[in-house]
């Protein structure tokens, strides 16, 4: 039994003095970090950043958050009302030719996820799924009071099936069925 104790505390030891990575993200200003030929370094480091970098309002309150890689814009990007709010969150896949400052939304390269957008009450206005890059899967665009908008699936980007529009009392408007994109029928719901 001695030797049973003496075993355990032996493998005990050994598993605790393994090297093991914490788990931590580093959280920075992004006017802090600097980018060379693409990749982006805190100060004079020779490592491309990881971690997070934020923006703040002039309030002090956070305006956008993105995630980086070894040095290369991928992953969790998030941007705030002034308020403090939420307003967009989805997942970029860089590197990116542009600084960040220059970026527009025709240069996203979207990473698989969802994205969400939300409307200045905290709202939820927008939910779909990226994936490859584009929209694909089952979208959803809610009203500002919260009744649903329209919903529908995207396949490469591009409409596919039947998409249901709904008005601010959230009763059927009209069904609109798309193949690749292109409306193929017209339903008009009438009151």
């Amino acid at each position: 039994m001695k030797y049973l104790y003496t075993i355990i505390a032996f493998i005990f030891l050994v598993s605790c003095s393994e090297n093991k990575e914490i788990d931590t993200v580093r959280e920075i200003e992004l006017i802090n970090l600097v980018k060379i030929e693409n990749v982006y370094y805190e100060g004079v480091s020779h490592e491309g950043f990881t971690g997070k970098a934020i923006e703040r309002w002039s309030n002090g309150r956070l305006k956008e958050r993105y995630t980086f890689k070894n040095g290369i814009l991928n992953g969790l990007y998030e941007s705030f009302y002034e308020s403090g709010r939420i307003f967009e969150s989805y997942f970029l896949s860089g590197p990116y030719d542009v600084d960040i400052d220059d970026l527009r939304f025709s240069d996203i390269q979207w990473g698989d996820g969802e994205w969400h957008m939300f409307y200045r009450n905290g709202q939820l206005m927008t939910r779909a799924i990226v994936k490859n890059g584009t929209l694909n899967g089952y979208s959803v665009n809610y009203h500002e009071n919260g009744q649903l908008e329209f919903k529908g699936l995207y396949i490469d980007g591009k409409r596919e099936g039947e998409f249901n529009f709904f008005d601010e009392d959230g009763k059927l408007e009209r069904s609109v069925f798309y193949e690749s994109g292109i409306e193929s029928e017209y339903e008009e719901v009438l009151p």
